[in-house]
Order: structure tokens, then C-alpha cells, then sequence
């Protein structure tokens, strides 16, 4: 098995137009770190995501990052979090707990970002807190980017900004299918040229 993907909480701290959660779940049923390590020491996957909602919201995810260290390094553990919770201390406590890779949500580079997430002052709160961690060396936070219709045209600023905080970014394609919502899908022709034109100019950074 190569990857396990856990959503450890349905609930957020964000209300983002992509995503079919935000908000908090009242009495919301979680399993504890005992029960993820056991399903990872049954699956052995060489990668497991710990995601939600937003998993920084629960108590015990140091805990629960912990408990996916199996089998000596493995399986490889990425926590992806939309950074609204995320210090330095915290990330310092993550990479003593195992954790490999940190993803961190980013789908403009700039205040817009707010409006998306709809969470205000989360991109300041971003701009401040990543170069520090990033300061550390551990080359591990990568920004997570899922190009929609609003912001396709905004790849290679985002490319820009991860080179100025010091951090990698990837890109994933938004599908409507938690949401239903398509109206953030690419919509015709034109805009998927335009998209196609983008990356081919992304390439050439």
C-alpha cells in the first residue's frame, strides 16, 4: 500500500469556497492515536496524510503524528493545515514528533487569500510565520495550491512567492465533486488555453 489519507477532524477554522467543510462540529465522533497506529501498523503504507478539516484544531495531533512512525522512519507523514493555528513552536514540536513534509494551503498570494479561506488576516499570519520556519533548513513545508477558475491565472505569483518565503509549492486540480459547486471549474476553451499558457511560462522560471 503506498498512501493512507486521514481527515483526523471534519472541522475548520476556515470557510473555503472549495471545500464542503468549515466550521465547527458539535460531539464529532474522532478516533484517538492508539486507533490510527493500529490501522497503519495493519495497512503499512509508505506515506500517510493527516488532513481535515483542519487538523491543527485537535489537541492530540502531536500524538496522532507520532503514532504513524511505525517502522522506523516510515511510513513518511505529511500534515496539511491551513496554517491559521501554525507557530513555530508548534513546528518545532511537529519535527521532533516525525513528522516529514508540512503542506500548508495557499490559493492567492495576497490578501485574497482571506476572502477565499474566509478567514481574515490569514495571509498576514502566513507571510510572517513561513520564512521563519523555513529559516530552520529543514526544506520540508511545501505550499498547496488547487488552481479553480478564480485563481489559475495567479500560478506563477504563487510559484514567486513560495521562492520569497523559501519553501516549494505543488498545484492540484480543483473537482467539484465534494462540493458540486463548477462554477470554480475552468469554464471553456479560451480559459483552458489561457491555463495551458500560464504553465508553459511557469515552466520556463
Amino acid at each position: 500500500l503506498l498512501t493512507v489519507s486521514f481527515e483526523v477532524t471534519l472541522s475548520c477554522n476556515c470557510n473555503c469556497k472549495h471545500c464542503d467543510l468549515g466550521g465547527f462540529k458539535k460531539e464529532e465522533e474522532q478516533i484517538g492515536p492508539r486507533e490510527y497506529a493500529k490501522i497503519v501498523k495493519e495497512l503499512k503504507p509508505l506515506v500517510v496524510q493527516l488532513s481535515g478539516g483542519e487538523p491543527l484544531l485537535r489537541k492530540d495531533i502531536l500524538e496522532i503524528v507520532r503514532a504513524t512512525k511505525q517502522f522506523g522512519n516510515l511510513p513518511y507523514t505529511i500534515l496539511v493545515t491551513n496554517g491559521a493555528l501554525l507557530t513555530e513552536e508548534i513546528y518545532l514540536k511537529f519535527k521532533k514528533a516525525g513528522l516529514n513534509q508540512l503542506s500548508i494551503s495557499l490559493d492567492f498570494p495576497d490578501t485574497r487569500h482571506d476572502d477565499f479561506r474566509r478567514h481574515p488576516g490569514l495571509f498576514s499570519h502566513l507571510e510572517k510565520t513561513i520564512p521563519k520556519l523555513a529559516k530552520y533548513g529543514f526544506d520540508d513545508i511545501i505550499l498547496n495550491s488547487a488552481i479553480t477558475r478564480e485563481n489559475f491565472r495567479e500560478i506563477i505569483a504563487l510559484a514567486k512567492k513560495a521562492k520569497e518565503w523559501g519553501v516549494k509549492i505543488s498545484y492540484s486540480a480543483y473537482t467539484p465533486l465534494r462540493t458540486g459547486n463548477r462554477e470554480l471549474c475552468i469554464q471553456d476553451e479560451r480559459e483552458k488555453k489561457e491555463l495551458e499558457e500560464v504553465f508553459e511560462k511557469l515552466i520556463l522560471l
